[in-house]
């Protein structure tokens, strides 16, 4: 567990190994989820940007905007849903 101290104007410096942990350096953006039993979740903000070139063909090639719209509307024809991935939000 890690511990840190709210300032008088709101702020609260993150420790470094939870910096560390979410891949957080200055500037960095997170988000806070309130759960409804109190408990809040923090989670690092994903550009879109970071997932460029993550998503790849079955040839290997890194899927286009074309490519990946045309999928979503195949699937969409076939009744599938898109199912929730695990992991982590961005690509590794």
């Amino acid at each position: 567990m890690y511990r840190a101290t709210l300032s008088t104007r709101g702020r609260v410096v993150l420790p470094k190994a939870v910096r560390e942990r979410l891949g957080l350096s200055a500037g960095g953006k997170v988000d806070f989820i309130v759960q409804d039993n109190g408990d809040v979740v923090l989670l690092p903000t994903v550009h879109v940007h970071s997932l460029l070139g993550c998503l790849r063909t079955p040839e290997g090639k890194v899927a286009s905007l074309e490519d990946m719209e045309r999928a979503i509307h195949e699937g969409a024809a076939e009744g599938l849903s898109p199912k929730p991935s695990r992991g982590s939000r961005a690509c590794s």
